[in-house]
């Protein structure tokens, strides 16, 4: 049976969302979360949905996660970007959760201490007994 339009539609990715923007918050990415908005405008955008990265209990040379501090800073500038966009862009918080399964009740503790609007879920580090935690999408030779 054929899809209806609208049921096709549904289906279709919306392409004036971008639902993964990082910050220099994270340590790969660069700018500040105001200019991510204003390119997102530029772009004429509906939606932007910051997703800075949650790790709990790792233990990696390179940190690509987000401190308690940076979460604190995080939401402050992200609710003053949303008041101040309000009208003309829909401005999400929300966080890419590492999945550590030595760490899950603590991954769930922190999750519940912020707001978020949106939740992603990745897995980016193998836990090595010997070499301890390796980043799995890293280019980086450690």
């Amino acid at each position: 049976m054929p899809f209806s339009n609208s049921e096709l539609n549904s289906l279709l990715p919306d392409l004036l969302l971008d639902g993964h923007v990082h910050t220099k918050l994270c340590n790969h990415a660069i700018g500040e979360m105001e200019e991510y908005v204003n390119s997102a405008l530029a772009k004429n955008l509906h939606t932007i949905i910051f997703l800075e990265h949650l790790e709990v209990g790792i233990k990696s040379p390179e940190r690509i996660w987000l401190t308690e501090t940076d979460f604190e800073y995080y939401f402050q500038e992200g609710r003053r970007l949303q008041k101040k966009y309000a009208s003309s862009i829909n401005v999400r918080l929300g966080v890419e959760a590492g999945y550590n399964g030595l760490e899950v009740p603590r991954l769930r503790e922190a999750l519940q201490a912020y707001p978020w609007d949106h939740r992603g879920l990745s897995h980016h580090f193998y836990h090595d007994p010997l070499k301890g935690h390796i980043n799995m999408v890293s280019r980086r030779p450690y």
